[in-house]
């Protein structure tokens, strides 16, 4: 297999601890591109990374790796062929590929891309090859009158290169973003790709590229024709560009729109600047990115071999359950504001934390989870009051230096939407935690909620990316809309239905693998209902008296803040009667009709038995629970007394 040098120098000099994750990428997406198996990746990488980087880790990174652009086609016998756009070659392996002519005066060329009236910058080379000053700004038609009898090396007498502009300026502009008059173009270009390998990529992927320059045959300069409204739309236009094009090597500091280029006829030491291209690729930008986004070479194809033998009882990214919550998973957690959700969040990340269950949800294997915990509405009191309340309940050491190498706690006011996921991003590269706890979803947000492009747009465009290259799970805590003034407005609801109690959009709750809320459960006492609505059963979860159940009841602990597990039945209460009552209740329920009962005796007995007091609560129990416990014929005498004596016809 081929292996690029600037790759072998990666691997004989790994990164310090701390910054060991984005070598790992950068080297993973050299190798996927170069050819390389997923089992010769993970064979060449694991000898040179200590414990510090788990297996699981790395090879999260080449699944990611794998599902990417870059990706190569498998040997043949390896099953269905992956699909690709295209992958990063190496000088080695792009014999007889060579670049473009260059084309005759370039430099009037460039003047010709700009518009009349518009204001052209184009500044010298200093002694270490950086522009000299903020340049020369002349307005289009004056620069053509210099060009048309002289060329650039006739005005400049130095030999290191001229540079310009890459967007027209504003008249008597020094220089700066502020001075860009339209925003019209972004740079690309590549240190460590060849001009031979930028020019394959550039040209095979179909971006719109208005001029394409060599830099003195030291690398490509590609214009990418953005034609952005503004900077705000610029900014988000170069985002999506660099999305595509920095893994494969590209720089990602060429961003602002007044970034300098190269000017073509410029002699510049040894190389001359030439232009070798003009107008290539797609129409526009938003056609490259509808062809990008409709291409299905871009999408992950499974192996129906792979399918068929899957086994999900040995699944390696299942984390927590029975393949409940997997690498690369998400999770939002709906509630009501102020009765506790940060402080069930410390509790279930302590507990996983030392590998215990949590009301029976356990990690795989009961291996220690690692969480990052990013919050926007705790100061260091109330935080530290939620950490001490749940080690006093849970029987911890709050200064127990093994819990505090599992759990890093952090709190942002400050970051909103990219910026925050620029910032989790590098929490994540530095601290590798297994889950991701955000609290709440609507500080960082910070856009309408109830707008599905918006939603989708930070959960699927800017978080997803993240989870599925780091193997990392997410967890949002959410609040529920203002309550109605109707006290039955949920009387009806099942646990499937409580998914959707978080505020705004479906979106978010169709984004998420799992939907939990935390609900008040009646009226009179401060009970709530823990509910898991999409992958309940997977999970583990278990009752007061360790039944399977997707719902439990639990309180506030009455002298730490701690939440407890207790037997609980609603009493007439809005949650959803989805657990089954108390198992020796039921039993004391059951011994009671094997005498021949009438119905209003039947119903006495559970209310005396449960403490029940509505009869809407009464009849729930009998219908959902009691009658489900017992066989026909253990019913059939009171089936016949309470038909005849009652007239209960929905028995």
């Amino acid at each position: 297999m081929n292996l690029p040098p600037a790759t072998a120098n990666k691997l004989a000099q790994p990164a310090s601890t701390g910054n060991r994750h984005g070598q790992i990428v950068e080297i993973v997406c050299s190798l996927a591109g170069n050819g390389w198996s997923e089992d010769g990746i993970f064979a060449e990488l694991r000898p040179k990374y200590g414990n510090d980087v788990s297996d699981n880790e790395i090879i999260s990174v080449i699944r990611w790796a794998m599902t990417k652009p870059f990706k190569p086609s498998k040997p043949s016998g390896g099953g269905s062929r992956p699909l690709r756009m295209y992958k990063v070659t190496t000088p080695a392996s792009i014999t007889g590929i060579t670049l473009p002519t260059p084309i005759p005066n370039g430099a009037m060329e460039l003047v010709n891309l700009f518009s009349d009236g518009e204001f052209i910058q184009i500044a010298s080379a200093d002694e270490e090859g950086k522009p000299s000053c903020a340049g020369t700004l002349l307005e289009r038609n004056t620069w053509i009158k210099h060009f048309t009898n002289r060329s650039p090396d006739q005005i400049w007498t130095g030999k290191r290169g001229l540079y310009v502009r890459i967007n027209p300026m504003h008249p008597g502009a020094n220089g700066g973003d502020q001075g860009v008059s339209a925003y019209r173009h972004a740079l690309l270009e590549s240190d460590t790709l060849s001009p031979e390998q930028t020019w394959q990529i550039i040209s095979e992927s179909g971006v719109p590229c208005s001029l394409v320059i060599t830099s003195g045959n030291k690398s490509l300069h590609a214009w990418v024709r953005v034609d952005a409204r503004d900077k705000t739309d610029y900014k988000e236009k170069v985002a999506l560009l660099y999305e595509h094009f920095a893994p494969l090597g590209f720089d990602t500091q060429n961003s602002n729109p007044s970034r300098f280029s190269r000017l073509p006829d410029t002699t510049r030491g040894q190389g001359r600047q030439e232009l070798v291209a003009t107008n290539i690729g797609a129409t526009s930008f938003n056609e490259w990115i509808e062809s990008r986004l409709l291409d299905c070479e871009e999408l992950y194809r499974f192996n129906i071999n792979d399918l068929a033998t899957f086994d999900p009882d040995n699944d390696p990214n299942s984390v927590i359950g029975k393949r409940w919550l997997c690498r690369g998973g998400s999770m939002l957690f709906a509630g009501q504001s102020g009765i506790g959700k940060s402080s069930l969040l410390m509790q279930l990340a302590l507990t996983w934390a030392t590998g215990r269950d949590a009301f029976g949800i356990a990690p795989k294997d009961n291996r220690p989870l690692k969480s990052l915990i990013i919050q926007a509405e705790n100061d260091l009191g109330d935080m530290a009051e939620m950490y001490q309340g749940v080690c006093r309940g849970l029987g911890l050491n709050p200064t127990d230096k093994a819990i505090g190498d599992q759990i890093n706690i952090y709190r942002d006011t400050i970051h909103t939407q990219q910026g925050f996921i620029d910032i989790a991003r590098r929490l994540i590269e530095r601290h590798k935690p297994d889950i991701v706890w955000g609290d709440p979803l609507m500080s960082y947000l910070a856009d309408d909620v109830s707008r599905q492009e918006i939603v989708s747009k930070f959960l699927r465009n800017w978080l997803n990316p993240i989870l599925l290259s780091t193997g990392t799970i997410w967890i949002w805590t959410h609040h529920t809309p203002k309550p109605s003034n109707d006290p039955k407005s949920r009387s009806a609801w099942t646990t499937k239905d409580m998914a959707y109690v978080g505020f705004g959009s479906s979106e978010i709750t169709n984004w998420a693998r799992e939907t939990a809320s935390l609900m008040r459960a009646d009226r009179e006492r401060e009970v709530y209902q823990f509910a898991l609505s999409k992958r309940g059963k997977r999970a583990g979860m278990l009752d007061a008296h360790g039944q399977p159940s997707n719902a439990i009841f639990l309180e506030h602990a009455p002298d730490s803040i701690c939440w407890n597990q207790i037997d609980f039945l609603p009493e007439g209460s809005n949650a959803p009667m989805t657990t089954k009552p108390v198992s020796n209740k039921v039993d004391k329920v059951v011994a009671y009709l094997n005498t021949p009962r009438r119905y209003g005796e039947i119903m006495e007995e559970i209310k005396k038995i449960f403490g029940a007091k509505s009869k809407r609560t009464i009849e729930t129990i009998w219908k959902d629970h009691i009658r489900k416990m017992c066989s026909k014929d253990e019913l059939t005498k009171t089936y016949v007394i309470a038909k005849k004596e009652e007239n209960q016809d929905d028995f």
